[in-house]
């Protein structure tokens, strides 16, 4: 059931047939349909617009006319593409596609899983959270995650498939490679600020392996995470390079003395600069004060009054940070107000899925007992504890939470998978089966 064909041509065709009966029927038929398939409310409607303008720039110009991200987006420019090859401007038309990165995506999962030691009987879980209402918006829609969710996967992927390698082989690594190198362009197309988080987080997980395998003199096994890494390091840089604009010509006379720098922004004043961080960590919570300020009075907003402007105010927050990222919206969201189009509803099937997500992340409590791939629960347990905090204290919003933090709180779940599976091996051992 749960082969490798099997897995991606089945979440092809579970995201075709569910993404064609969404459009066509389901959405047009309630009073948030905003045309084309379309639910008001989403960054999908924008995403229409600017495909339809680029589809008819490149018709006009040619491909000359094709962008990488138009206007910043990349979901546009990969639905202007596919619009432009096949003449039709329906987003239905994307599907086939959007499939099959979702069948990606959820094979992926499964073989992750799989590596770490989860019981072929509770595949299922890892399947689960892949098929609920929520997750239809990802392939049934224009949406964001469509591109970085299997790039997140396909990274973690590579991470197990050279941590968890008993006797390093060549081909293994080759495979590691190539994961991630489609994973970083997957999200780097897409979330080029995520891909540096997950370059970050890969430094930790690269070098740690490393070093552990090295103090027990096992090179070969030192040498995968130290490739992966590089390739991850490597894809990104050259990506980053070949996109970059051209440099504007040399002033023909110096130019005068450049202004100091401003500030990040005003509100994030730290008590000792981190040369090491201190960009990434401005930017970050630069970020939360602007979401703050320019999204007042959302039902859907969390600790709007915890502006974070140093990094003591940060550290005491963590807790809360990791309460929220992986258990909000809590039951108190479930039944409030709403302010977006069908948010009541979103609300409402949003409070059965975190029941079930609340059951699954139960089995972390069995999780690290045994662990037989310690650096393979590591690897997921960083990028996604990372992910998810990164995301709790940029977007203190409910709503944008539980969208952004999908590929990582996966990560999570894979774990907890083992978890329950570690639970079972113990009922039956127990009861003598």
């Amino acid at each position: 059931m749960f082969e490798n064909k099997t897995l991606i041509i089945g979440g092809w065709l579970w995201a075709l047939l569910t993404g064609l009966v969404l459009q066509i029927w389901v959405i047009p038929a309630t009073p948030w349909h905003a045309g084309h398939g379309l639910l008001a409310g989403g960054d999908w409607i924008q995403f229409q617009e600017q495909a339809l303008r680029l589809a008819a720039a490149i018709e006009n110009a040619g491909w000359s006319a094709w962008e990488l991200r138009f206007e910043g987006q990349a979901p546009a420019s990969m639905a202007a593409a596919v619009y432009a090859v096949t003449g039709l401007s329906e987003p239905w038309v994307l599907l086939p596609l959007q499939g099959l990165l979702y069948g990606v995506a959820i094979w992926a999962a499964v073989d992750v899983a799989r590596r770490i030691g989860v019981n072929e009987r509770l595949l299922w879980l890892v399947v689960l959270p892949f098929v609920v209402p929520s997750s239809l918006l990802i392939f049934g829609q224009i949406h964001k995650d469509i591109l970085s969710l299997p790039g997140v996967l396909l990274i973690a992927w590579g991470w197990v498939m050279v941590l968890t390698d008993k006797t390093p082989k060549a081909r293994f690594w080759f495979h590691a490679a190539m994961a991630s190198v489609a994973g970083v362009l997957l999200v780097w197309w897409v979330r080029p600020y995520q891909a540096q988080l997950l370059l970050m987080t890969g430094f930790l997980i690269g070098i740690g392996a490393a070093i552990s395998a090295a103090a027990v003199r096992r090179w070969a096994a030192a040498a995968g995470p130290v490739l992966v890494l590089t390739v991850m390091m490597g894809t990104y840089g050259t990506a980053e390079k070949l996109t970059a604009p051209a440099a504007p010509a040399a002033p023909a006379a110096p130019a005068a003395p450049a202004a100091p720098a401003a500030a990040a922004c005003a509100t994030w004043q730290p008590e000792v600069t981190i040369p090491a961080i201190g960009g990434a960590a401005a930017a970050l919570f630069c970020y939360r004060h602007h979401f703050i300020r320019h999204h007042p009075g959302e039902a859907a907003n969390i600790d709007h009054d915890r502006l974070l402007t140093n990094y003591g105010e940060a550290v005491r927050y963590l807790p809360r940070a990791l309460q929220i990222g992986l258990l909000a919206p809590f039951p108190t969201h479930w039944l409030g107000e709403a302010s977006s189009p069908g948010g009541q509803v979103k609300r409402l099937l949003g409070g059965v899925e975190m029941l079930g997500f609340y059951v699954l992340l139960m089995g972390l409590i069995w999780a690290f007992r045994p662990v037989t791939n310690t650096w393979g629960v590591a690897a997921l347990s960083v990028i996604g504890i990372g992910g998810i905090l990164f995301y709790a204290y940029s977007s203190p919003n409910v709503g944008a939470l539980y969208r952004y933090r999908f590929p990582f709180l996966m990560l999570l779940i894979l774990i907890a998978a083992l978890g329950w599976s570690n639970r079972l091996t113990a009922t039956r051992s127990a009861q003598g089966v």
